[in-house]
C-alpha cells in the first residue's frame, strides 16, 4: 500500500503544490513538485528503515523535503528540512504517542488558530507506507 499519488501539500501561502511520485519501492518513495521549474527543483522523500536488535529493535521513518536553488552567481544551493519518526517494534511507543508528539512540534511553528493533522498520512507512514 502507498500514500496518495501524486499528492497534493499546501505551501506557506496555501497554495496547493503537486508532487507525482518517481518511483516507490517497499522502504522508500520519492515525490517530484511538478511545478519547479528547471534547474530549481523540491523533491519528497519518504523512508522506512529497520533499526536496533532485541528489545531496540524498531523502524526509523524519515520524511525529507529536499529544496535546490540557483544564486546569483549560477550555483545550485541544496538545502533540506527533515523529520525522522523512531518508534520501537514492541509497542511501547504507541501511534497515538507519536501523533502527540508531532502536534507538539508543529505548535512550535504555529503562530495562530489549529493545525489538524492528517491521521491516516501519519498512520501510513507508520505502517511503513510511502
Amino acid at each position: 500500500m502507498s500514500l496518495s499519488d501524486p499528492l497534493v501539500l499546501k505551501n506557506v501561502a496555501a497554495a496547493d503544490v503537486t508532487f507525482n511520485r518517481l518511483y516507490n519501492d517497499k522502504n522508500e518513495a520519492r515525490y517530484l513538485d511538478v511545478g519547479a521549474v528547471s534547474p530549481e527543483s523540491n523533491d519528497l522523500l519518504i523512508r522506512h528503515q529497520p533499526t536496533g536488535t532485541g528489545l531496540s529493535r524498531g523502524t526509523r521513518h524519515t520524511i525529507t523535503y529536499n529544496m535546490v536553488r540557483d544564486d546569483v552567481a549560477g550555483n545550485l544551493i541544496r538545502g533540506a528540512v527533515n523529520v525522522s519518526i523512531n518508534v520501537p517494534s514492541n509497542g511501547v511507543i504507541t501511534t497515538a504517542d507519536v501523533k502527540d508528539a508531532l502536534r507538539a512540534i508543529i505548535d512550535l511553528f504555529a503562530t495562530t488558530g489549529t493545525i489538524a493533522l492528517a491521521d491516516s498520512v501519519i498512520e501510513a507512514i507508520l505502517r511503513g507506507e510511502s
